[in-house]
Order: C-alpha cells, then structure tokens, then sequence
C-alpha cells in the first residue's frame, strides 16, 4: 500500500522511483566516497547560489 506523502509526491510529478534508486546508491557508499559524495554536493550548491 502506498503512503499518503509517496502519492502525494506522485500526483506532483516527482519522480518517487528514481528518488529511491538514488537513495539506494548512497545508501551502498563507502565511508570515504560518502565523504567525497557530500563535499561534491556542496560545492554544486555553492556555485548554484
């Protein structure tokens, strides 16, 4: 049965599979490429604003 947040994500158009297909990637991290993962999404974040 699906949640009531996952359908309401998914009446929005936001992509709740590949979401989750990301997550399990991350998820599967080793300690340092964690740390490596964050430090990236940082700096994208910081160029972005």
């Amino acid at each position: 049965m699906i949640r009531l947040f996952d359908l309401s994500l998914q009446l929005n158009g936001f992509p709740i599979k590949k979401a989750k297909a990301e997550l399990d990637k991350i998820v599967c991290f080793s300690e340092e490429e964690f740390a490596s993962f964050l430090e990236k999404k940082r700096k994208k974040l910081l160029i972005f604003t």
